[in-house]
């Protein structure tokens, strides 16, 4: 199996926070703010993106702000993150709560098709490995471009074919109260190459 999901008709709803992506940038002088601010990595939350902006915007000429640049900095960009899970070198402007909310959890679909073992790996005589893959599933149960990282690998060759495979995939989205919301997911791939199709081992004279 390539991956062990519980049956979406199974699921129990979990009470849950929701999980936050949203990554936004701008370039700040030390008397102002300079052009609009870009929408790195859209939060997926419908309204939320429109008013971090604002939120942005109104933040970004503060003092405290503007000192975070070292020496004499002119100018430099700033990148604001809402997120659940703080990075080691992020500067805390601003903490909120969110609600916790009964949870269920998005599953792939069963007529998934599974990506192809890589020839370069059953060339080198390797006959399995697997992949983790983290992105976010929306609404519909499709893949949100731009949101995928690989959680882990055997190989980079694994890392393409699991990549490759990934556009097909789909899923049953993640519900809340019986309405889908977007959702971000562990998706594994394992990937075993048949007896048939292992190489054989060198005969040795």
């Amino acid at each position: 199996m390539r991956v062990l999901h519980r049956l979406a008709a199974n699921s129990a709803a979990e009470p849950r926070a929701p999980t936050l992506t949203g990554v936004y940038r701008y370039l700040s002088k030390k008397d102002s703010l300079v052009g609009s601010i870009q929408t790195l990595r859209a939060s997926l939350v419908p309204g939320f993106d429109e008013a971090a902006i604002d939120a942005i915007g109104a933040a970004a000429n503060l003092a405290d702000v503007r000192s975070m640049a070292e020496g004499d900095v002119d100018s430099m960009y700033v990148e604001v993150r809402f997120s659940t899970d703080s990075t080691n070198d992020s500067y805390r402007v601003a903490a909120g709560e969110f609600p916790r909310m009964p949870v269920v959890d998005a599953v792939p679909r069963r007529d998934n098709p599974a990506p192809e073992f890589p020839s370069s790996a059953k060339a080198d005589s390797v006959t399995t490995g697997e992949v983790v893959l983290r992105f976010v599933v929306d609404r519909a149960g499709i893949v949100t471009p731009g949101t995928v990282e690989a959680a882990r690998a055997s190989g980079i060759d694994f890392l393409k074919a699991a990549l490759k495979s990934l556009p097909a995939q789909r899923f049953v989205p993640a519900t809340i109260h019986g309405c889908p919301v977007a959702q971000l997911v562990d998706y594994s791939f394992s990937f075993v190459l048949p007896a048939t199709d292992a190489k054989p081992p060198a005969e040795w004279d």
